[in-house]
């Protein structure tokens, strides 16, 4: 037998065919709730949360976890609130939350079958993805449920980041992501995943664009030179060594295409390999946190988080840029430009870009590779792979959905 707590939501549990020894109707604090039910025997609990006084906080419902036993509680959010994002989503998960839907059939689905962390456990990878700053966070991840075929429901994301809960999940990031036991991406790879079951369906339309790639854990980042010997081996070094403080050298690997320069620092996360080699290296070091990819002359990108173009602004390698491509600026416009072992004043910065036509994104001054420079820590930060000196991710950050 079973029982339902609802308010806002009452509409949708009216019709709900299942056994119920017990229905109330209200706003209710968690204490009330558990008070109510601490002793009282029941199969499962359909909770309506808009019934929980301070819903939206999430220390109500951690409160509620330690009186009651969530796993027999289903949670029924608001369709499009701001509980259905990843980062809240999360919250719930590490209280031990883990059945949550935003529709009847949903509710229905659980009340056969509870869900386990490992149906959920991608939600959380999602969250950590975005604090990592790798992920718009200005954007609010949704959940939408337009039909209620639990199911095959054909829902979207559509920015700001709207979710919902179903079998199959699509990412829409100007690619498609369909979970569903399988896992099928459409960069020309597929990949099987046994733990996706959870019903979760997510379209998301990123404000900074982003490839899906054929791992969600290790963030990948690529750094191309645009002008001849933009110093991208050494900068790619300089932030290593930085990273390698915080994520350890072991999470921190480096992938260089079809040259060598990388022997040169003897250090064995540092690696070259040829362009065709290279899926099956993003695949072999998945469980590291951040790759750095030097592209070199390559232009196969699609498996990077983003990319950061480094210029070197002296006028005889612009100059030599131009000639070699004359629409070279046209193609940087939007892109993450990088001015590496620059001596441009902000004065200078801001009179290329307007003859140039595009944002500069970073003005890096020349720096010595043999020591640590504060100012690759800064870049850092700024990008939001590094903490801000309050512990928290810069606002202002080029990577930005959910990331570690």
């Amino acid at each position: 037998m079973n029982v339902v707590v609802a308010n806002e939501q009452q509409s949708k549990l009216i019709n709900l065919d299942c056994d119920i020894i017990k229905s109330i109707t209200g706003s209710y604090s968690s204490t009330e709730i558990i008070e109510m039910f601490r002793n009282f025997f029941y199969s499962k609990m359909i909770l309506d949360v808009s019934a929980l006084k301070n819903y939206t906080e999430i220390s109500t419902y951690e409160e509620l976890s330690k009186g009651l036993d969530v796993e027999k509680i289903i949670f029924l959010l608001p369709e499009g609130s701001s509980l259905c994002t990843s980062n809240f989503l999360s919250h719930l998960i590490t209280l031990g939350i883990y059945n949550f839907t935003t529709n009847i059939d949903g509710v229905k689905f659980l009340l056969k079958k509870s869900n386990t962390f490992k149906d959920v456990e991608h939600i959380q990878k999602l969250s950590q993805q975005s604090n990592s700053g790798f992920l718009n966070n200005s954007t609010n991840e949704n959940i939408n449920e337009p039909n209620n075929n639990f199911g095959n429901q054909n829902n979207n994301i559509n920015n700001n980041n709207n979710m919902s809960f179903n079998n199959n999940m699509n990412y829409n990031n100007n690619n498609n992501m369909s979970f569903n036991n399988n896992m099928n991406y459409n960069n020309n790879s597929n990949f099987n995943n046994n733990n996706t079951s959870n019903n979760f369906l997510g379209n998301f339309n990123n404000t900074v664009q982003m490839t899906v790639r054929p791992n969600n854990i290790a963030t990948i980042i690529g750094v191309k030179n645009v002008t001849e010997n933009a110093g991208a081996t050494s900068f790619i070094y300089m932030l290593k060594r930085e990273l390698n403080t915080v994520y350890g050298k072991e999470n921190v690997i480096c992938v260089e295409l079809d040259k060598n320069d990388f022997q040169v620092f003897n250090d064995p996360h540092m690696i070259s390999i040829k362009q065709t080699e290279l899926p099956k290296v993003i695949n072999k070091y998945s469980s590291a946190q951040i790759i750095l990819l030097d592209l070199n002359k390559s232009n196969n990108d699609s498996m990077c988080s983003d990319v950061l173009y480094l210029l070197e602004p002296s006028t005889i390698k612009l100059n030599k840029l131009i000639r070699r491509n004359k629409i070279i600026f046209q193609q940087l416009q939007n892109k993450h430009i990088v001015l590496n072992k620059s001596l441009l004043t902000s004065k200078d910065v801001s009179d290329f870009e307007s003859e140039a036509g595009i944002r500069v994104y970073y003005n890096m001054p020349p720096l010595d590779e043999r020591k640590r420079n504060g100012i690759i820590n800064d870049f850092l930060v700024k990008i939001g792979l590094l903490g801000g000196p309050n512990g928290k991710r810069d606002g202002n950050k080029i990577f930005g959905l959910f990331r570690r």
